[in-house]
């Protein structure tokens, strides 16, 4: 999803989880400006054999192969707001992710924040 924030269950002391999440296990964020490309977007999936892939140590939620890996599974995902809801990932819609971007960086809880290029510029 472009220009996200991924605020998950890594790394999140208690009081600082339950300030930023607010009850979810997952917040996934973008700015208004991507709604619309959110709601109609196509992503695809790629399937791998999973013996080649070993976790890497930092971040924990990726995983890494020494070699190059050709997909054995490619298929389009659809409806992203319905595989955010099956997934009971809460998705939050924001003028600007930067102020969220801080809040969790502040909170040491663990986050992804693929494409933050993507965002409008920090106010």
């Amino acid at each position: 999803m472009p220009a996200n924030a991924v605020l998950a269950r890594v790394r999140c002391a208690q009081p600082s989880r339950q300030t930023l999440l607010a009850g979810s296990s997952r917040v996934h964020a973008i700015e208004w400006s991507w709604l619309d490309r959110v709601r109609h977007g196509v992503l695809y999936r790629y399937g791998f054999e999973p013996a080649p892939f070993r976790p890497h140590d930092n971040p924990t939620w990726y995983w890494l192969a020494a070699r190059t890996i050709r997909p054995v599974v490619l298929e389009p995902v659809t409806d992203l707001l319905k595989h955010h809801e099956e997934a009971g990932i809460e998705l939050r819609v924001v003028h600007s992710l930067w102020p969220l971007r801080d809040l969790v960086v502040e909170s040491g809880c663990g986050f992804s924040g693929i494409r933050l290029r993507n965002a409008t510029r920090r106010p």
